[in-house]
């Protein structure tokens, strides 16, 4: 719940640009002031195998945890991770003269090797954005998108 505040705290302090990590999901995007807030990427490169999982999980005496994983059988050798963690981004940022002008993002899909892939296919692009914009509106961010061939372009000016 902190993050929005943090984040906005940093841009009337000066920053340009926030991009967040860690909660291993995708999380909306917020232009605030002009400046694009990216408050989850998504996981990239993070492989954890189900039997590692399963393993670390009962060192720790998490029975509870590891009874209700239900991977999926195609990803449990590389990625014991849950299926909406799948779906990442690589972030775009164009400066000239020494400001932002553009900032975008390149949808990727993390595959059964855990390996990340850019999206190429027209339909899953465009579920990313649905997803994205999506995600925005459960958050109660209201940001514009637009695309450019395969990259998705947060629109920073009102």
């Amino acid at each position: 719940m902190y993050q929005k505040e943090v984040a906005h705290a940093a841009i009337d302090a000066g920053a340009d640009l926030i991009l967040g990590h860690h909660p291993h999901v995708l999380k909306g995007i917020e232009v605030y002031r002009g400046k694009a807030i990216f408050y989850s990427m998504g996981n990239f490169v993070f492989d954890l195998p189900l039997s590692v999982l399963t393993s670390r999980l009962k060192s720790l005496g998490k029975a509870h945890a590891f009874n209700s994983l239900k991977p999926d059988p195609d990803y449990a050798a590389w990625y014991a991770w849950a299926p909406d963690s799948r779906n990442s981004m690589i972030v775009k940022c164009r400066v000239r003269d020494k400001h932002i002008d553009k900032v975008s993002f390149l949808p990727v899909l993390i595959n059964t090797r855990a390996q990340p892939v850019l999206v190429s296919d027209e339909a899953e692009f465009q579920t990313a954005l649905k997803e994205m914009q999506e995600l925005c509106t459960c958050q109660d961010i209201n940001t514009e998108f637009r695309t450019e061939g395969r990259e998705i372009v947060v629109q920073v000016q009102s």
